[in-house]
């Protein structure tokens, strides 16, 4: 028998489990429970059976997309999903509620057909890749075409000839002068 056959968790919540893959929701309502020795928050999300008890980090991600106040987070898309945390040392799952435009609905969750089928501009397109200009190849290095003038130039520079200064010596002086120029 599996443990949480054994002990079932009060409510009916839910689990990490449940979430197979991002799935987008709509918000029905905030439920406040009472449990034993406390009082918890659930959101009541349309077509899921469960409800998704709310944690601190679930509450303030929902007030950053919506605002701080729960009666405007009725009506609301949002995306369930899960990522590795570690609590307490020990890592499991959490459900998470992420901002709908960074998920798009395609891949839907195996228990979200509720949601519906995927509409036409949703569905999987073909991907383009796009490709780097082509690079031009000069004897052992490959260079990219804006590269070639600095080359040029450099090449201009190393085939002038360069001579440096000549340097003049400087004028005698009489050894009676004491005087230094300045």
């Amino acid at each position: 028998m599996h443990v949480n056959q054994m002990f079932p968790p009060k409510g009916n919540f839910l689990k990490s489990e449940d979430i197979t893959a991002p799935t987008h929701v709509t918000i029905a309502g905030l439920e406040e429970i009472d449990m034993d020795t406390e009082t918890v928050y659930a959101l009541v999300l349309q077509g899921m059976d469960k409800k998704l008890r709310l944690n601190k980090t679930n509450a303030e991600t929902l007030a950053m997309m919506y605002g701080p106040d729960s009666a405007y987070w009725t009506g609301q898309q949002v995306v369930v999903v899960t990522e590795p945390v570690t609590f307490q040392g020990k890592p499991f799952n959490a459900i998470r509620l992420r901002n709908p435009n960074m998920y798009p609905p395609q891949g839907y969750a195996a228990g979200a057909a509720h949601v519906g089928q995927q509409p036409a501009q949703y569905q999987q397109q073909p991907q383009q890749t796009l490709q780097p200009p082509p690079a031009q190849h000069t004897g052992h290095q490959m260079q990219q075409p804006m590269q070639q003038p600095m080359q040029q130039q450099a090449q201009q520079a190393k085939s002038q000839q360069f001579a440096p200064p000549p340097i003049q010596a400087a004028p005698a002086q009489n050894a009676d002068e004491d005087e230094i120029p300045f």
